[in-house]
């Protein structure tokens, strides 16, 4: 079959949607439909379809009353939670723009998003989260959600005190092709970019979804991404538009494998998502407890983010009778998702590698080559998609814009460019391969490693800077920066950075070399950086005599692919992360210790985790085996 008849097939995805639709309109006739079903539920607060409509018409009201326009971004700097709901509704409501800011990004980080967009309010808790300090906020509306909240209660069926009902005045007009929000994602300049989506673009992306994952009021999904990643989106108002239910699972839960796997148990969740690095320390818990019938109202994950491997999905599988994996790829800039695989229960003998499946509703890919051309079937190009899912573009970035958003000369519709390598297969899926470029997915998180390096050269002293991303023992993407100022203090360094970058986009190890290696064209020479065994740096140390301390020893050293470890050296400093915390908790419970996540890490060293455990008492075997003289 001839390549142009194979784009032709897989890009034929024409589909009619509900016209001139928004989000918050649908979940208003869902309503209609379905008063007294539950909306959300929030660690044991529920709150009504009706309830939710409401509070958030009351919330609505004092934005507008307060001078919030159409179209005018409002920050949100909220946890999950019902709070966050109402919020993100009222929003639509007022037809301006969801700006959600993940209440744990450094201050600084804020400071440039409440910055970037001018924001006419910003939508914060009573107490727990406070505004960047040196911001001129004197123009914004300042909106305390619990506060306001507290001064409201509605009741329909559920015995709450009913004070007055408050319905929306001077509903503003609000068109498809109006802004529905606003995400910020990692960008190349130093600084994260904010990308603009409109109700029509995510509305064909959850229209698709669902026709294509049968939604409906006896669902439940699991709200458990960030508020500031794409996914979060079609988490909270997917449910919404189908009369399913949103079950909020806050960072506690999703940290500790243990509790997650029975808070999605004990909420019978029935749609959640994974990334491969999670879901592989996730399946360790299932297996390593031996539990039979694992979840059994999941229906499906949705897998993104990263590569997802045969071999984990084949482990999926075994354990998991009928929940199924869609290999779903997207991103921001596509409104979510556009690419879809059903993973099959049964794979292929041999099979080496998942594709990241076809184009979904309204939406074209194409692998093109250097020269903008259609590339040959099984020939590596970038992964372009056109369609009506497609972002406007970044906000206050029109070159930038203009750069990644072009004229389609196939189609004449806007093409993004996403930077990815893909090839096209003879079944007409698409085969992914990385990035062309500098991108890179850590634990999920989206990251341009120039905006880290970036925020390197800031630090006083440093002058030259190379970060890479390379393979971890585990299998995972780590970020390395090779430094060539040999006094720098790499602590100092560290604490820097967190004040300005996510902890995902913190490098796990840091090296001085004498000079960064260069290509013939005098570019950093990555490959070469990436090829440099590197020395881990943990003080040597003897055995000790304590028999707790040698086993936690051992589970380090494995676990951080050391070959010794100092008992006082910081975890983290020897390239501990989030992932590898979550291992270690099921290797601790294999030796009779259980231990919350919050306890490793504030006990970040052995010695310290080791008086933790004898001072509660954890752990008395191992105790009552200490070697004596």
């Amino acid at each position: 079959m001839e390549k142009m008849d194979i784009y032709n097939r897989i890009n034929d995805t024409a589909k009619v949607y509900q016209k001139n639709a928004t989000i918050h309109e649908l979940i208003s006739a869902q309503t209609r439909i379905s008063p007294e079903n539950s909306a959300v539920t929030d660690y044991g607060r529920e709150m009504t379809y009706e309830e939710l409509d409401k509070w958030s018409d009351y919330v609505a009201n004092i934005l507008l009353e307060s001078g919030v326009e159409a179209g005018q971004p409002i920050a949100v700097l909220l946890d999950r939670s019902i709070e966050l709901i109402v919020s993100a509704v009222a929003i639509l409501k007022c037809g301006a723009v969801y700006v959600p800011i993940d209440a744990s990004y450094p201050e600084l980080r804020v400071r440039y998003i409440l910055e970037d967009t001018s924001c006419k309010a910003v939508i914060l808790p009573l107490t727990g989260h406070t505004l960047p300090e040196g911001i001129n906020m004197d123009e914004t509306i300042i909106l305390y959600i619990d506060q306001v909240m507290d001064s409201f209660q509605y009741s329909s069926t559920s015995g709450r005190k009913h004070t007055r009902t408050f319905d929306l005045v001077n509903r503003r007009p609000v068109k498809e092709d109006d802004l529905a929000y606003l995400l910020y994602t990692s960008g190349t300049t130093g600084k994260p970019k904010g990308v603009m989506v409109t109700h029509k673009a995510v509305l064909n992306t959850l229209f698709w979804m669902s026709e294509k994952f049968d939604i409906g009021s006896g669902d439940i999904i699991a709200h458990k991404t960030s508020i500031s990643f794409t996914d979060s989106i079609w988490e909270i108002f997917w449910p919404l538009m189908n009369g399913a239910e949103i079950s909020i699972i806050k960072d506690w839960d999703i940290k500790d494998q243990k509790r997650l796997y029975y808070r999605l148990k004990e909420n019978e969740v029935s749609i959640t998502q994974f990334v491969p690095s999670i879901l592989k320390v996730f399946l360790d818990f299932i297996e390593g407890h031996m539990i039979q019938n694992p979840l059994p109202e999941l229906k499906w994950i949705f897998n993104g983010g990263e590569h997802i491997t045969p071999q984990l999905a084949e482990r999926w599988n075994k354990l998991f009778r009928t929940a199924k994996i869609a290999n779903i790829y997207g991103m921001t800039e596509s409104a979510i998702y556009a690419t879809c695989n059903i993973i099959e229960k049964q794979l292929d003998q041999g099979q080496d590698s998942i594709s990241i499946g076809k184009p979904i509703a309204n939406t074209k890919v194409y692998i093109l080559n250097r020269e903008n051309e259609l590339c040959d079937i099984s020939q590596k190009g970038e992964i372009c998609i056109s369609g009506t899912g497609l972002a406007k573009g970044y906000w206050n970035k029109p070159e930038l814009t203009k750069d990644k958003f072009d004229c389609n000369a196939i189609d004449s519709q806007t093409l993004y460019r996403t930077g990815d390598i893909g090839a096209l297969c003879s079944d007409g899926n698409i085969a992914y391969f990385g990035r062309m470029d500098n991108q890179v997915k850590i634990r999920g998180n989206r990251v341009e490693i120039s905006e880290v390096e970036k925020n390197i050269l800031l630090f006083e002293g440093v002058d030259e800077v190379a970060v890479i991303h390379k393979k971890d023992h585990l299998g995972e993407n780590i970020l390395v920066c090779f430094l060539t100022n040999q006094g720098v203090d790499i602590p100092q360094i560290k604490t820097f950075l967190s004040k300005s970058l996510p902890v995902y986009m913190i490098p796990q190890q840091f090296v001085l070399i004498d000079k960064l290696p260069l290509t013939v064209n005098n570019k950093v020479d990555r490959e070469k950086l990436r090829s440099y065994r590197i020395n881990q740096h943990s003080t040597r140390t003897n055995d000790s005599s304590d028999v707790l301390v040698n086993k936690l020893n051992s589970i380090w050293k494995q676990l951080l692919n050391l070959e010794t470890i100092n008992p006082d050296e910081d975890f983290f400093d020897m390239g501990g992360n989030s992932i590898i915390i979550a291992m270690m908790q099921i290797s601790l419970e294999k030796i009779g210790i259980a231990l919350e996540q919050d306890a490793i890490y504030a006990n970040n060293t052995i010695n310290k985790l080791v008086d933790y455990i004898r001072k509660n008492n954890l752990y008395e075997r191992v105790d009552s085996s200490k070697k004596t003289d």
